[in-house]
């Protein structure tokens, strides 16, 4: 249902924005750009293959061209498909790097479209009525005891589909073959019905995203207002198909995300604590004046039962009143005085009286906002990230975004692939600082935490127990961009993360590179210049090796591993220095190697 919504949505602003009529029935379903975004691996949005990174790689490899792959990888995207090997034998068929295996002329034609795989339970339906002229019941009644796998029961079927074959010509040996083939892939058949449905929905929402990827994330971002998690990844995907992601405003934004100007603009439905009856009276009482020229005359405006003291501070710490003239501490701060004066002109007005505001011409004098400073970025962030759930302007992160992807293991939307137990490094923010006490067990009494931990990718539950909560206290911090170190743990399928070591974002560099890579070109490698560069290197002295990526005629880059004398600590002082020598972006850090 929320994905027919999405639909819905998305074809009506489509309509609204571009003129353009898209009929959902009707569209081609070999459209080239669409099948090029899905190969690329963009599939965030897309019903059905945004659910895992394993999902996200499949279609990379699988690199659909019609929508029979599709409906395929759909099909195969099973325990069963994935680890029998049948997966990787498709994928190597369709892109001809090994030949699709006969099995017999007359059953070839019916696994022509899965590459000479059984897939869909309705194969091995029409392999039993064409091969061993079973009836349409019958081979119903195999497909249900393959999907058992009752001995006695499929013993019976063998012997009645090997006797049926023989007679249509077939050798016992091949049907056999044959049969043995079908009952082992029959435990992972899909029905095809079932996965033709959900492949032509996948296509569906993949082609408006691909061809009008704007409207199409604001549909998307719309329905997910409720879910800030998956609002944070939607506004990550904006950012990385280059689509501005407006803040809230009083004068452009609706109660859903809407289209600005290929920008999406953020939707007041999802500012926290603001109803929809409260919304929707802001969105009317504006279509009557046209838009709102402060906040005085936004309270005037507004029935302070619907839209109450709360939303109003909701509303500006989000920025929602930045279009107004002035900024948000202002505005927090004249909202007492601003809804006492709304609250005597709406009385008076309702008692036909002529207030002395009024007298003075409608907002009562043209009304000033206190000359107080403005709030710091890191507090206008952390109130937006509170207020909408999700950064919107600008994320704190982004300034480590490097960092953040060299050094870490893992992201936060790749833990659900991982299995129990996986050792893990991530990069991220720490919130909600929770202080519990542990109840049983030898740490029994002692205080341990419970936050959620954020990176660009998404959040997580975590949990430092009372044994690892003491070494890491310092650094366990609201609003403290670390690196934690631990375990991924499920509990009903959610992904959570046991921490058991934190570092601090000034350590990681020292505490979690593998080696300094210096990007240099063999034509410019004089030897005042490595003189410089040695120079840096020594007046830094550390545990990190340090290797040159020189880049040699023909375009062709060379590692080369400088002598364990060259050592540093990739501090930023040193990164400074370095960068102050070779120029930006010839320096960069490289994470350990997995093991």
């Amino acid at each position: 249902l929320e994905t027919l919504t999405v639909l819905d949505k998305a074809v009506k602003t489509i309509e609204k924005q571009r003129g353009v009529k898209v009929d959902l029935l009707k569209i081609p379903l070999d459209d080239k750009l669409t099948y090029e975004m899905l190969g690329k691996g963009t599939v965030k949005g897309v019903f059905q293959l945004e659910t895992s990174r394993g999902m996200r790689e499949l279609v990379q490899k699988m690199k659909p061209d019609r929508i029979d792959d599709l409906i395929a990888t759909i099909a195969l995207f099973r325990p069963g498909p994935l680890q029998s090997g049948m997966v990787d034998s498709y994928i190597r068929c369709k892109h001809k790097l090994e030949p699709i295996k006969p099995l017999h002329p007359s059953i070839d034609p019916i696994l022509a479209e899965t590459n000479g795989v059984i897939l869909y339970q309705e194969q091995v339906m029409k392999i039993a009525n064409v091969m061993a002229g079973f009836s349409m019941a019958d081979a119903d009644g195999l497909r249900k005891a393959m999907g058992k796998k009752i001995p006695e029961i499929m013993a019976k079927y063998k012997e009645q589909f090997v006797k049926g074959a023989v007679k249509s010509n077939v050798k016992e040996e091949t049907a056999v073959q044959v049969f043995d083939l079908m009952a082992f892939f029959a435990g992972y058949g899909f029905n095809k019905s079932h996965s033709a449905a959900y492949g032509i929905i996948s296509y569906q929402t993949a082609y408006l995203k691909a061809k009008w990827p704007v409207e199409y994330m604001a549909a998307g971002m719309s329905v997910a207002m409720g879910d800030t998690d998956k609002l944070a990844s939607y506004i990550e995907e904006c950012r990385q198909l280059g689509i501005e992601v407006l803040p809230p405003d009083i004068n452009l934004s609706d109660l859903d995300f809407t289209v600005d100007q290929k920008k999406i603009r953020f939707g007041l439905g999802a500012v926290k604590g603001a109803g929809e009856k409260a919304i929707q009276s802001i969105v009317d009482a504006r279509s009557k004046i046209g838009r709102f020229e402060s906040i005085h005359q936004f309270c005037e405006q507004l029935d302070s039962k619907l839209v109450d003291k709360k939303v109003v501070e909701q509303l500006i710490r989000c920025g929602a009143f930045d279009s107004t003239g002035g900024h948000r501490a202002q505005f927090l701060e004249a909202l007492e005085e601003a809804l006492r004066v709304a609250g005597v002109k709406q009385a008076d007005r309702k008692s036909g009286q002529l207030s002395m505001f009024d007298a003075m011409g409608g907002n009562g004098g043209k009304a000033v906002l206190p000359d107080i400073p403005p709030w710091p970025q890191e507090s206008l962030l952390a109130f937006e990230k509170d207020v909408l759930g999700c950064y919107v302007t600008s994320n704190p992160l982004l300034r480590y975004e490097e960092i953040l992807r060299t050094l870490s293991s893992a992201t936060v939307d790749r833990m659900p692939d991982l299995e129990d137990g996986a050792e893990v490094t991530i990069g991220g923010m720490i919130s909600g600082l929770r202080a519990m006490i542990q109840k049983t067990g030898k740490n029994a009494g002692q205080k341990y935490v419970m936050f959620k931990f954020a990176d660009l990718t998404g959040s997580t539950e975590a949990v430092c127990f009372a044994g690892d909560f003491e070494k890491n206290r310092e650094f366990l911090l609201n609003d403290a961009i670390v690196f934690c170190a631990g375990r991924v743990g499920f509990r009903e399928e959610n992904p959570s993360l046991r921490v058991s070591l934190v570092t601090p974002m000034e350590k990681a560099r020292e505490m979690l590179a593998g080696s300094v890579r210096l990007s240099v070109n063999s034509a410019g490698l004089e030897e005042d210049l490595l003189q410089e560069v040695q120079d840096v290197i020594r007046s830094h002295p550390g545990s990190c090796p340090v290797f040159f990526e020189v880049e040699v005629p023909g375009g062709r880059r060379v590692l080369v591993k400088t002598a364990n004398e060259h050592f540093v600590s990739p501090s930023e002082r040193f990164f400074a220095d370095i960068e102050g020598v070779l120029g930006t972006g010839h320096v960069r850090l490289a994470g350990k190697p997995t093991r």
